[in-house]
């Protein structure tokens, strides 16, 4: 409907449609806060979240990006300077818990 009233978004809006709907859907997770830096991204999860601890650990073991800050964040070092690619990213990242 966006596209119909107003044309073609820019990046921005793109971005920031794309940042909502994550956010959404870590919500959904039981994630509460996502930092997505240029360096790093960052999921702090609920502490009641009901997200599998066998696919965390596999996640741990498998990407050596990945590791545990705390009982409740996991930090995952990636060098993505674009919004759009670090969004992606986040998306394939959720996808790994459900």
């Amino acid at each position: 409907e966006l596209i119909d009233r107003f044309g073609l978004l820019p990046e921005q809006g793109e971005a920031l449609i794309a940042c909502h709907r994550l956010r959404v859907a870590a919500k959904e997770i039981g994630i509460i806060k996502i930092d997505a830096s240029s360096e790093a991204i960052q999921l702090q999860f609920n502490p009641k979240a009901d997200i599998d601890p066998t696919k965390l650990i596999a996640l741990l073991q498998r990407d050596r990006r990945c590791r545990m800050n705390g009982p409740d964040k996991l930090r995952v070092t990636v060098q993505h300077e674009d919004i759009i690619l670090r969004a992606d990213f986040v998306k394939n990242l959720l996808k790994e818990f459900t």
